[in-house]
């Protein structure tokens, strides 16, 4: 795993010394310790990714000052389509050069450097290119005017605790930071490694272990009811767990260097509505698709009535599945995903008279169950290779239930690891914060303390793959 090895831990610890012995050089010194880290984060897994990043990020910045307000709108607007082309055709041009790489792969076998870069050039690349477009298009919108510096843009793009696994970051939000100094602040300093516990746990206990489930489970070896249902709970803890315990990790290096960078995940598994959960999933990439993709499709087909609106939720979805890969099973589940937001959109009315009439806890209750297991179900084609596989899984739940050897203990692990994941979601909901921990007296944190580092320490899953890392 990126976050646990021996490079990773290097760059930070060493850029992590020098940041904050020498802070009061100002924020000029501190960003060019931050550039420096970042490009040797990407040059310790591949010099040409390195290479690509800093060529790439000149050409954007140099597009980005083209996009200024006192421009000529029509000029302003090639440029933007200058940098959607250059962004989406990298990413687009390195998703279809990594298929090509695993079908040679397949076919004829290819060299472990060769397959290790592409993993390491996959993590990033797609966070990378999303959050270098918000600059564009939010000096297009005149949200804010274009930077001029091409230090604070540089590290912007290329901050390496978000370069591997987001949050797809705002410029609005970060480059103000980078402005100014940084100075230390022992609260932050302490809740950054809070979140770096937590989204260890998250990964390496609850993420590691489930994946191992899901596999075992979903994979028709012991069909049945009861294993079905518990492999795609397996699987749904599995994906939570490991992306939101990278994001954890990734805000509390950023934090370590007293950069702020928004929450990912706000406890989506307990959202009581799908609109709900898609305002609290990969809050980065959600908000990001509302904002540039949804928002101006909606209003340009506003004239449609009700039909434009689900047209543009259809068309936020596709983009999701693209974003997540090409195959058809992900444009199935952008679209079966859409279709459950439509009809949200649609009965609003019936919903307002529903809720006037049987409102209170029970109801929310049985909202978070039926969007949850509805999550799962469509995350079924979500991992399934094909649609083929997925409806195989599916039909399972119509069958009996088939006990075998392991089934209890696996049964067991996915109860414990729901506990968890759903206790730490109650409390960040219950507390509106990630740093929850921070509400309770000394003797309960260093308790969560002792038992997050017990269950990392002495019980690890059995592997440490990103499994985000191959949507």
């Amino acid at each position: 795993m990126i976050f646990f090895s021996n490079g990773y831990m290097l760059v930070v610890l060493s850029a992590l010394g020098l940041y904050w012995l020498y802070w009061r050089v100002g924020a000029r010194a501190q960003n060019w310790l931050l550039l420096l880290s970042s490009l040797a984060f990407a040059a310790a897994y591949d010099v040409q990714f390195a290479a690509l990043l800093s060529v790439s990020t000149l050409v954007d910045y140099w597009i980005g000052l083209q996009l200024d307000w006192h421009r000529p709108d029509a000029s302003r607007t090639r440029w933007l389509w200058a940098s959607i082309v250059l962004n989406i055709g990298l990413l687009a041009a390195f998703r279809m050069h990594r298929f090509l790489i695993g079908a040679a792969a397949l076919k004829w076998g290819a060299p472990a450097g060769t397959l290790a870069s592409e993993f390491v050039v996959s993590l990033g690349l797609s966070f990378y290119v999303l959050q270098r477009l918000t600059h564009a298009l939010d000096v297009y919108y005149r949200v804010i005017p274009p930077c001029r510096s091409l230090l604070r843009f540089a590290v912007f793009v290329s901050f390496f605790p978000l370069l591997a696994s987001g949050p797809i970051e705002r410029a609005v939000n970060v480059l103000p930071q980078l402005e100014q100094r940084r100075r230390f602040d022992a609260q932050s300093f302490s809740g950054g490694w809070w979140l770096i516990a937590l989204g260890a746990f998250e990964k390496v206990f609850v993420a590691d272990h489930c994946g191992e489930l899901a596999s075992l489970l979903l994979h028709g070896a012991h069909p049945g009811r009861l294993a079905t249902i518990f492999g795609m709970y397996a699987y749904a803890l599995q994906l939570f767990a490991d992306f939101a315990g990278y994001s954890d990790m990734a805000r509390g290096a950023a934090r370590l260097f007293g950069i702020e960078v928004m929450h990912n995940f706000e406890a989506p598994y307990l959202s009581a509505n799908l609109s709900e959960f898609w305002q609290r999933w990969h809050v980065s990439l959600s908000s990001w698709l509302n904002d540039y993709v949804f928002r101006p499709s909606s209003t340009a087909l506003r004239n449609w009535g009700a039909a434009g609106l689900v047209c543009a939720t259809f068309l936020t979805f596709f983009a999701s599945g693209l974003w997540h890969g090409t195959g058809v099973t992900f444009l199935v589940w952008g679209a079966l995903h859409a279709a459950g937001l439509s009809v949200f959109l649609l009965t609003r009315r019936l919903r307002k008279r529903f809720n006037k009439r049987f409102s209170g806890a029970l109801t929310r209750s049985l909202g978070v169950v039926l969007t949850f297991h509805f999550v799962c179900l469509c995350l079924v084609v979500f991992r399934a290779p094909n649609l083929a596989e997925a409806w195989h899984v599916l039909r399972q739940l119509g069958s009996g239930t088939h006990p075998f050897e392991g089934l209890r203990q696996a049964v067991l692990l996915v109860l414990v690891s729901g506990a968890a994941v759903f206790s730490i979601q109650a409390l960040q909901l219950k507390h509106q914060s990630s740093l929850w921990i921070f509400k309770y007296p000394t003797w309960v944190r260093a308790l969560c303390y002792t038992a997050l580092l017990f269950c990392i320490l002495m019980y690890p899953g059995p592997t440490g793959r990103f499994l985000y890392a191959e949507f």
